[in-house]
């Protein structure tokens, strides 16, 4: 544009990126000039959309030059006439823009390759630097509260133009008023009389043209305000229906929440009065059996039995828990015996079960009292242990064969081959 190219003339000189404008400056000798700003060393591009406060620092026809902040992050902006005031300004020193003017600006285009961009101040409050258009729409020009030369607020004309069908059609009866009264007479004689009817109906037709275009204008804003207005309903409907529809999905969602809750705790209470009312069954679990003083006695009269002959022979005596590790029997025992486990998880997480046999506890107890670093046993070899355990099977339960049953095991660890029996 014719704007660029004077834009681009005045760069120009040389002397820096800011020598230009000082050389301009100095041709100019109306008082309130400041020729003593800080000069602008900044040469970064602010971001578009974004807000700053701005000082005039050159004042010409098509516009004027403002420095943001300091001068000392940004190149200076121009901001063009016609992004001022509601229309194109004929001279930005009337608007009241002159030098060492501050105003609110909002950074518009970017021509990064060009590092040049553009401000405007009509959608930025000049009280207080309040974006008037956060949604960077530039549609209806907002009061933004620009003083200028006259001391009065700034006001777009647009904003009375559109108030509905009543302000329209009284706006449209003045016009019409207005330029329906009579012209005044002027004068008798026939010549000057025929030129000045021509010239009345020329100016009624002129009038005339203008008051059609006027109306055209009036009806327009009020289509637009019946529309905005419609639209305005039309949303508001659709925002109570949504809430309405969010209330009830709300409520039914409560609702269910609460009948599931209910019945969670219908459930628990059947639950606990059946627990309570259930007869508890007076037999051992399957495969189990109680041993009554009776039978403890004859129990222990062949344990002793046991205890004797081993000791007559030089074993002794061991235990191991009844609770074990599930991998141990699973890596040490046969396919029978891992099938037959009782096994389960405990509350840390770890797979335990009930000792099926001895076996696997005897080899864990006798690695337990080798040294890793020499493979030395801590205990003297060999070594004669018996026991007698209780063990644990989960198989179909027969005459003389229970779940539970004990055994009588005679171990020598430490005497390779066949020796060890003869030893015994």
């Amino acid at each position: 544009s014719g704007a660029s190219i004077r834009f681009s003339k005045y760069k120009s000189g040389s002397g820096g990126p800011d020598a230009w404008r000082d050389s301009l400056n100095k041709m100019q000798e109306q008082g309130g000039r400041d020729s003593k700003r800080p000069r602008t060393t900044g040469m970064e591009l602010p971001k578009e959309n974004t807000i700053h406060q701005g000082s005039v620092v050159c004042v010409k026809d098509f516009g004027v030059f403002l420095q943001l902040g300091d001068g000392t992050k940004y190149k200076d902006g121009m901001m063009h006439v016609t992004h001022m005031g509601e229309s194109r300004v004929e001279n930005p020193e009337d608007f009241g823009l002159k030098m060492g003017t501050k105003v609110w600006v909002k950074v518009g285009e970017i021509k990064e390759h060009d590092m040049k961009y553009s401000l405007d101040m009509r959608y930025v409050d000049q009280r207080d630097g309040k974006d008037l258009d956060p949604y960077h729409t530039k549609g209806r020009l907002p009061d933004n509260h620009w003083t200028g030369a006259t001391g009065k607020a700034f006001k777009p004309a647009t904003a009375t133009s559109i108030t509905g069908s009543s302000d329209a059609a009284s706006s449209s009866a003045a016009l019409e008023n207005k330029y329906s009264e009579p012209l005044p007479d002027l004068g008798s004689d026939d010549d000057d009389s025929d030129d000045s009817s021509d010239d009345s109906s020329e100016k009624r037709e002129k009038m005339a043209k203008k008051l059609k275009k006027a109306k055209k204008k009036l009806e327009k804003a009020r289509k637009k305000a019946e529309k905005a207005k419609q639209k305005d309903a039309e949303r508001e409907k659709k925002e109570k229906e949504e809430a309405k529809k969010s209330s009830k999905e709300a409520a039914k969602k409560d609702k269910k929440a609460d009948k599931e809750k209910d019945s969670k705790k219908d459930k628990k209470d059947k639950k606990e009065k059946k627990e309570a009312t259930t007869a508890i069954s007076l037999d051992p679990p399957s495969g189990t059996r109680d041993f009554f003083p009776w039978d403890m006695k004859q129990q222990r009269w062949l344990f002793d039995k046991f205890r004797e002959v081993a000791g007559l022979y030089g074993f002794q005596e061991y235990d191991a828990p009844v609770l074990e590790h599930e991998e141990l029997y699973k890596r040490k025992a046969g396919e029978e015996i891992t099938q037959q486990m009782y096994n389960f998880v405990d509350k840390e997480g770890a797979a335990v079960t009930l000792r099926p046999e001895m076996t696997p506890s005897l080899a864990r107890m006798v690695l337990s009292l080798m040294r890793a670093e020499t493979g030395e046993m801590a205990a003297t070899l060999p070594l004669k242990w018996f026991s007698i355990p209780q063990c644990w099977r989960f198989e179909t339960t027969q005459r003389g064969r229970k779940r539970e049953h004990y055994q009588w095991n005679m171990d020598i660890v430490g005497i390779p081959g066949i020796s060890g029996s003869a030893l015994a």
